[in-house]
């Protein structure tokens, strides 16, 4: 190690330790910049797709992706491109990784009533990633110096740890209650602005709750990152009639039933 990279090593992971502002006009620190994002989400997600199964059938895959990209289109981090991948397990969860990388478990595909609940999950997952929380948490989990030593090619193996323990459910587990809030508020925000029933976003909170008081175990990772609480029910039941899309609102599309009829075979 050079006699500098110290030096470095603690500009890169407390020198850009600044006040920012969220997309909803909240302060948040911010700990790497959006550069450092992207290169996180890059990283992590080699790791990631060497480490789960992903689904291949392109008829999903690019369903989910033209979905995806169209609710990307319109968030308040438009200056990334987004990836949107589909993990083949049953298990009802979704995460996304800083910088744009998104993730659903085709559990929660099939899950899903319609293409807007579906949009309702995309949409909140890219308010994270808006409003920079995985890179926040990451490097609070983390620390910004192990990150930054990371990014600067001298600990490579720090990638694999933090998707392994975001796989495992403790990496990104921590969103405080003013994230998911966040979250919840500019997603139900992009589904208005892409002409999808905001109401929907309620009704899968709703399904979720619902859920995990059936089968506890179906969406045990999911309520660990993402508590679907009755407060959240509430606030998103709020915000969810404070907006209208622009002409009927989207539900359903054909395409979606095609999707999960293929998803049935």
């Amino acid at each position: 190690m050079s006699r500098r990279l110290p030096w470095i090593v603690s500009f890169l992971g407390l020198g850009l330790a600044a006040c920012a502002v969220s997309p909803t006009g909240q302060p948040q620190l911010s700990l790497v910049s959006p550069a450092q994002e992207v290169e996180m989400g890059r990283q992590l997600s080699r790791e990631i797709e060497q480490k789960v199964r992903l689904v291949q059938d392109p008829v999903i895959t690019g369903y989910v992706e033209r979905v995806g990209q169209r609710l990307a289109a319109v968030s308040d981090w438009r200056e990334i491109r987004y990836h949107f991948k589909v993990v083949d397990a049953k298990e009802v969860n979704a995460f996304a990784l800083p910088g744009g990388y998104i993730y659903i478990h085709k559990g929660l595909l099939e899950a899903a009533a319609n293409e807007a609940e579906l949009a309702s999950v995309l949409g909140h997952e890219i308010g994270h990633v808006a409003a920079h929380h995985p890179a926040a948490q990451l490097s609070l989990a983390f620390g910004a110096q192990l990150i930054a030593t990371a990014l600067l090619g001298q600990n490579p193996a720090l990638w694999g740890q933090m998707a392994a323990q975001i796989l495992g459910g403790a990496g990104l587990s921590a969103y405080g209650r003013s994230q998911e809030l966040e979250a919840d508020a500019l997603g139900i925000r992009y589904l208005a602005r892409t002409g999808y029933d905001p109401q929907t976003a309620v009704t899968f909170l709703e399904k979720l709750l619902a859920l995990g008081r059936r089968e506890p175990g179906a969406i045990e990772r999911f309520f660990a990152s993402h508590p679907p609480t009755a407060e959240r029910v509430a606030r998103a039941r709020r915000l969810a009639a404070q907006v209208r899309p622009a002409g009927p609102p989207t539900v359903q599309t054909a395409e979606f039933e095609a999707v999960k009829a293929r998803l049935r075979r």
